[in-house]
C-alpha cells in the first residue's frame, strides 16, 4: 500500500512541477524595414514578451543589409531600450528604438516625431535615413497553459480515490 502512495505522489509531483514550469510565452512576429536603399532594407521575426505593449524585445533575427542581425542589449546604440509601445492596431517605437548589429556595423531603429508621423529612422551613428518598419503577427502554435498539468493531476487523484474506495469495499 505504502508503494502506492509513493507512487501517486512521485506522479502528482511530477504533473505539479510541469505547471510550475511553464513560463509567460513569447509572440512572434515577422518584422521589415524598407529604408532608401538595399543596404538599408531588411526583414525577419521579432520575440515579445507580451502580447501587448508596452512589450520587451527577447528575440530579434533575420538579415538587414544582406548581413545576419543580432539583437544588442539595452543602452548599446543610442540609449536603446528595446520597448515595443504598442503592437495593435500598428507598431510604435519610442525615441530610443530597438538596436541590433550586422557585418557592417551597429544600427538603431527607432521612432522620430520631427516628421509627425509614423515614419521611422535608421541611426548607425554616422547615418539617418527614413523609412518604413512594419510588424505582423505570426500564427503560432498555441502553448499548453499551466493548468492542464494540474487539471490531469487532479483527475488521477480522483481516479486513486475511487480505486482506493473499491478496494476496501471488496474487502
Amino acid at each position: 500500500m505504502s508503494r502506492v502512495i509513493a507512487l501517486c505522489a512521485a506522479l502528482v509531483g511530477a504533473f505539479v512541477g510541469l505547471g510550475i514550469g511553464n513560463s509567460a510565452y513569447a509572440v512572434t512576429y515577422d518584422w521589415s524595414y524598407v529604408g532608401d536603399t538595399a543596404a538599408h532594407s531588411g526583414s525577419g521575426t521579432l520575440e515579445t514578451n507580451v502580447a501587448i505593449g508596452p512589450a520587451t524585445l527577447t528575440s530579434f533575427n533575420g538579415t538587414f543589409g544582406g548581413s545576419a542581425v543580432a539583437l544588442l542589449p539595452p543602452d548599446s546604440v543610442g540609449g536603446n531600450d528595446n520597448l515595443i509601445l504598442a503592437l495593435s492596431p500598428s507598431i510604435e517605437l519610442n525615441f530610443s528604438g530597438i538596436a541590433f548589429s550586422t557585418a557592417a556595423g551597429n544600427w538603431n531603429i527607432f521612432y522620430s516625431d520631427f516628421e509627425s508621423s509614423d515614419r521611422l529612422f535608421i541611426n548607425d551613428g554616422s547615418l539617418v535615413t527614413s523609412g518604413v518598419f512594419t510588424v505582423s503577427e505570426q500564427v503560432a502554435q498555441t502553448p499548453i497553459p499551466g493548468t492542464l498539468p494540474l487539471f490531469a493531476t487532479g483527475l488521477g487523484a480522483l481516479g486513486l480515490i475511487t480505486y482506493r474506495r473499491k478496494r476496501k469495499q471488496a474487502v
